[in-house]
């Protein structure tokens, strides 16, 4: 597969996050590169010039993520940025979407939330086609499971277009890569239906039908969706 990204720059003190998300962008990137702090993060903005994304920790030792963010901004070509930080507050996050960064994330990072970020990326520089206003059926939502808490925390959420006994298709308006696995919690007709989920298609938009992913689900599913689908409360 041809790389999606050209250049990335990721920038933290940490370099076992270095290490493993250099591994996991070098497949989507022709060049990853690296800086540990502001004042390095700022001089390699302005070395390369030209950047696809910026993925940087907001805590740095010399400076923050937001001044670095805001220093992306006045290039010429401002990347497109994505935030994270080890505590998330709804100020910070208010702050990062109003200096215009594509995703506030929480640490630790999950690959399934930089690829979703990612895919949104790639949504927003497209051209969809024309389609049919299709009503939704359900809701979903991706989540993510903490530990601490012991409950899930709701990072996306998606229409359902189609339901059945074994998947569904979302309608993301972006592509993920097949065979990316997701935690959903199914919203239908007043209730809750958590799921494993694995994206097995892609589906382009067109006229009638909207962008989306067809997901098959993973594992046991509950009675109770089973009879959900059965009664018509979703569309098979």
């Amino acid at each position: 597969m041809e790389p999606q990204l050209r250049q990335v720059l990721l920038i933290d003190d940490c370099r076992v996050f270095l290490d493993v998300f250099v591994r996991l962008m070098s497949p989507r990137c022709k060049s990853v590169h690296v800086a540990h702090g502001y004042r390095e993060g700022i001089a390699k903005l302005d070395e390369i010039g030209d950047l696809d994304l910026l993925l940087t920790d907001i805590v740095l030792p010399d400076g923050d993520g937001f001044g670095l963010l805001r220093h992306g901004r006045k290039l010429a070509e401002p990347p497109t940025t994505i935030l994270a930080t080890a505590a998330p507050s709804k100020a910070g996050e208010q702050m990062a979407m109003r200096l215009g960064a594509l995703a506030y994330l929480p640490k630790p990072l999950t690959v399934g939330q930089v690829t979703l970020a990612l895919a949104r990326r790639e949504c927003e520089l497209s051209t969809a086609a024309p389609r049919l206003q299709t009503r939704p059926i359900a809701t979903a939502q991706l989540c993510d499971f903490l530990p601490q808490a012991g409950k899930p925390e709701a990072l996306f959420s998606w229409d359902v277009i189609n339901l059945s006994h074994t998947g569904a298709l979302l309608a993301t308006d972006g592509p993920l890569p097949v065979g990316t696995t997701l935690t959903l919690v199914l919203q239908l007709a007043g209730n809750e239906f958590p799921v494993c989920a694995r994206v097995a298609r892609l589906q382009e938009p067109g006229w009638g039908r909207p962008s989306g992913v067809g997901v098959e689900f993973v594992g046991p599913v509950s009675q109770a969706l089973h009879a959900a689908v059965d009664a018509g409360l979703a569309d098979t």
